[in-house]
């Protein structure tokens, strides 16, 4: 974590010559006759979220960070900060309306639904006030690095990082599929249909599905044969059959936030499987890649 820095900042008031200073990402206003200057300390503001959408009535916010802002003087004008679009490389964007803050004058947390919306970080009768920052616990986002800042007409912008972790949830149901293969040889239908879900917030992310076979369900419960028939597995409403093999893969890349298929599974049985009920286990692989 980069470490935190002061930005001090003034409203100018332009009568003779004036100077610009530069100080990280912050402008700096001078002149013979300004307005005492405000100072931001513990900045950038860092916030990290699991991208997973929560629920949870008692918290308002998932993770949070605090700053300070002072001014020299004992009184001013009031200071009114709006909130920057968050992007990262890409060009995707973190919904402004998850930022949240909470100052002295509000103990309710206040959002920024809009480039328009603006909210009091010092009033013009104090000297220093701490500000609140956090995101919404509810909040979802693709997984990625957004930058933005607070903004105003009379202090330097504040820096705003929100980093949203990657996360990666696979449900599959059911897990069993069995076949009545009572009737002697032929192809058989699986009596369930298996269904596949993936919830994530990137696209890195591989599965595999497969099965380690079929097994033979003796009606004397002494043991298991297990056969390597070929499978076939078929999304449904698809005409089109894949033989199982050493696996079926899904790519993230291709799907982006995730799945939701369903797949019927197909297999032939012969002169050499006796008849009877087999049942097979499906299982499936996950890799991320960085």
């Amino acid at each position: 974590m980069r470490g935190r820095r002061i930005i001090r900042t003034g409203v100018a008031l332009i009568i003779s010559a004036y100077l610009v200073l530069y100080l990280g990402s912050s402008i700096i206003g001078a002149t013979e006759n300004s307005q005492p200057p405000y100072y931001i300390s513990d900045v950038p503001i860092q916030l990290v979220v699991d991208g997973m959408s929560r629920t949870n009535s008692e918290r308002a916010v998932q993770s949070s960070w605090s700053f300070y802002v002072t001014r020299e003087a004992e009184q001013g004008e009031t200071l009114f900060y709006g909130l920057s679009t968050l992007e990262d490389r890409e060009g995707n964007t973190f919904p402004r309306e998850y930022i949240l803050v909470q100052t002295p004058y509000d103990s309710a947390w206040q959002g920024f639904s809009s480039m328009g919306d603006r909210v009091p970080f010092l009033d013009g009768k104090e000297r220093t006030a701490e500000i609140k920052v956090g995101v919404f616990y509810g909040a979802r986002g693709r997984a990625g690095r957004y930058t933005g800042h607070f903004f105003s007409s009379e202090g330097a912008p504040i820096p705003i990082e929100v980093e949203v972790k990657p996360y990666t949830m696979v449900q599959i149901e059911p897990r069993i599929i069995h076949f009545d293969a009572q009737g002697g040889p032929g192809t058989y239908q699986a009596d369930e249909s298996v269904t596949v879900r993936i919830h994530a917030n990137h696209g890195n992310w591989d599965l595999t599905m497969r099965t380690e076979g079929l097994f033979y369900q003796a009606q004397d419960n002494e043991g298991e044969d297990r056969i390597f028939s070929e499978i076939w597995i078929q999304t449904d409403g698809s005409d089109e059959a894949v033989c199982l093999g050493d696996g079926l893969r899904i790519i993230g890349s291709t799907y982006g936030w995730g799945i939701s298929q369903t797949f019927t599974f197909w297999t032939t049985f012969g002169w050499e499987h006796p008849a009877g009920l087999y049942e097979g286990v499906i299982s499936v692989d996950m890799s991320l890649d960085n």
